[in-house]
């Protein structure tokens, strides 16, 4: 089932070489190793001459470089990594040298996929902020107005705020409850308004689940305190 030395087909690299373009966009640390290994084995079982080994290696280091480039513009293939390959003493210390550079594409791919899910996630929370008062803010406006799937949007959000989307919501919404409870002698139903809420008696029992006080016990407080 193995290729006859020398006589090995390079097409088994093509499609190592597809397949380490697709696991560095799926941040697949493992399977980029694995593939990486196979290409190694592949080179040694082919008795590949050193020329041709490092044309090989230089054409992975090029796609590292192409895949992780077009994902975030900032990314370098210095020459010193390639003449690295051509000067290696051996195919172990060449393939040591592609492993350290996927590596850092890989790290490059990541902080840039971090950042633009914080990026979103912080958008998320100013059109929280400038939208509770409407009762038909939900997951799905917001999603909409990302343009983003409610289930990727969740994940985003949670690992960047560590709350989930209603959590900040109802935060949000009963902290502005809190300020004109305190600050205003509008009725409880005229607040609940205000905060996006359609039912005041639901509002009453969300205030108190979220800060453990009614919103009469608020108003009693303020106005204990200022006499």
């Amino acid at each position: 089932e193995l290729p006859m030395p020398g006589g090995g087909d390079s097409l088994e690299l093509e499609q190592a070489f597809k397949d380490i373009a697709k696991a560095l966009k799926a941040r697949e640390q493992e399977q980029l190793f694995e593939i990486l290994e196979h290409v190694s084995e592949w080179l040694k079982r082919e008795y590949a001459t050193k020329s041709k080994a490092v044309v090989y290696l230089h054409q992975i280091l090029r796609i590292v470089y192409e895949t992780v480039h077009g994902i975030t513009g900032d990314f370098l293939l210095l020459d010193s990594d390639i003449s690295g390959i051509t000067e290696a003493r051996s195919l172990q210390q060449a393939m040591e040298l592609v492993k350290n550079y996927t590596v850092s594409g890989l790290a490059a791919i990541s902080e840039a996929a971090q950042t633009s899910s914080e990026r979103q996630a912080y958008k998320a929370l100013d059109y929280i902020k400038e939208n509770y008062a409407n009762p038909e803010l939900g997951l799905a406006s917001v999603c909409a107005y990302l343009n983003i799937s409610a289930s990727h949007f969740s994940s985003i959000f949670k690992e960047t705020t560590g709350k989930t989307f209603m959590e900040v919501l109802t935060n949000i919404r009963m902290e502005k409850a809190g300020i004109l409870l305190r600050e205003t002698s509008l009725k409880n139903y005229e607040i609940a308004e205000r905060v996006g809420f359609t039912d005041p008696h639901y509002f009453s029992i969300a205030f108190k689940k979220t800060t453990g006080k009614t919103p009469k016990e608020i108003r009693r407080g303020e106005k204990g305190n200022a006499g």
